[in-house]
Protein backbone atom coordinates (compact mmCIF):
# COMPACT_ATOMS: atom_id res chain seq x y z
CA UNK A 1 0.00 0.00 0.00
CA UNK A 2 1.82 3.07 -1.39
CA UNK A 3 1.12 6.76 0.32
CA UNK A 4 -1.61 7.72 -1.77
CA UNK A 5 -3.53 4.60 -0.38
CA UNK A 6 -2.78 5.73 3.11
CA UNK A 7 -3.93 8.95 2.37
CA UNK A 8 -6.99 8.24 1.11
CA UNK A 9 -7.95 5.89 3.85
CA UNK A 10 -7.11 8.48 6.44
CA UNK A 11 -9.24 11.06 4.63
CA UNK A 12 -12.35 8.72 4.42
CA UNK A 13 -12.18 7.69 7.78
CA UNK A 14 -12.15 10.95 8.99
CA UNK A 15 -15.15 11.68 6.88
CA UNK A 16 -16.93 8.82 8.30
CA UNK A 17 -15.56 8.51 12.09
CA UNK A 18 -14.78 12.09 12.57
CA UNK A 19 -11.15 13.08 14.41
CA UNK A 20 -11.63 11.97 18.08
CA UNK A 21 -13.46 8.76 17.34
CA UNK A 22 -10.74 8.02 14.86
CA UNK A 23 -8.28 8.95 17.67
CA UNK A 24 -10.42 6.41 19.57
CA UNK A 25 -10.27 3.66 16.88
CA UNK A 26 -6.85 3.92 16.37
CA UNK A 27 -5.78 3.40 19.78
CA UNK A 28 -8.17 0.03 19.96
CA UNK A 29 -6.74 -1.19 16.68
CA UNK A 30 -3.20 -0.51 18.30
CA UNK A 31 -4.00 -2.27 21.62
CA UNK A 32 -5.13 -5.47 19.76
CA UNK A 33 -2.37 -5.55 17.31
CA UNK A 34 -0.02 -5.65 20.27
CA UNK A 35 -2.32 -8.45 22.17
CA UNK A 36 -2.12 -10.59 19.25
CA UNK A 37 1.46 -9.87 18.57
CA UNK A 38 2.31 -11.13 22.52
CA UNK A 39 0.04 -14.19 22.22
CA UNK A 40 1.49 -15.26 18.77
CA UNK A 41 5.12 -14.45 19.95
CA UNK A 42 4.20 -16.92 23.24
CA UNK A 43 2.79 -19.55 20.68
CA UNK A 44 6.16 -19.91 19.38
CA UNK A 45 8.39 -19.86 22.20
CA UNK A 46 6.26 -22.51 23.52
CA UNK A 47 6.75 -24.62 20.81
CA UNK A 48 10.24 -24.03 20.23
CA UNK A 49 10.03 -25.39 24.25
CA UNK A 50 8.44 -28.04 23.22
CA UNK A 51 10.58 -29.30 20.23
CA UNK A 52 13.59 -29.16 22.22
CA UNK A 53 12.69 -30.85 25.08
CA UNK A 54 11.77 -33.68 23.08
Amino acid sequence: MGPVEIAIVTVLGLLLFGGKRLSNVGEALGETLGYVRGKAQQKVDDDARRSGSG
